[in-house]
């Protein structure tokens, strides 16, 4: 297994950048963002050497690695932080229609209720 990696450099960091984004998404859910931009690194590092542009040596891929995973940090920090950061919808609300405003078509009484047309639906 190790002379497959050892042949197949970009093939390893390929794994290991799919391997960190997953354990990012499904054991964080990306709040850490730590393993989000080491995982960017390793598939940026694997894209090098696949197009040629960096030489398969575990120098260059470990040098590359670390490069790409704290550019892909300084680039990307600021506009994640911002999406966590947003606040969520108010849920305690029970509905959507709560705050609508609509015109009946129809004088409302006691005995005859008013209707309305809203989403294509007829409310009573």
């Amino acid at each position: 297994m190790l002379d497959y990696f050892d042949t197949h450099q970009a093939t390893f960091w390929y794994a290991i950048g799919f391997l960190l984004l997953v354990v990012e998404t499904m054991a964080f859910g990306l709040t850490t963002m730590f393993l989000l931009f080491t995982g960017i690194g390793g598939i940026l590092t694997g894209l090098l050497m696949t197009t040629g542009l960096l030489t398969e040596t575990w120098s260059h891929g470990i040098a590359s690695f670390g490069i790409a995973s704290a550019l892909s940090a300084v680039v990307l920090w600021r506009p994640l932080k911002r999406l966590q950061d947003r606040k969520a919808p108010d849920l305690s609300q029970s509905s959507d229609l709560i705050g609508y405003r609509f015109r009946l078509e129809q004088t409302v009484s006691a005995g005859q209720p008013g209707r309305t047309r809203y989403s294509g639906i007829e409310w009573r």
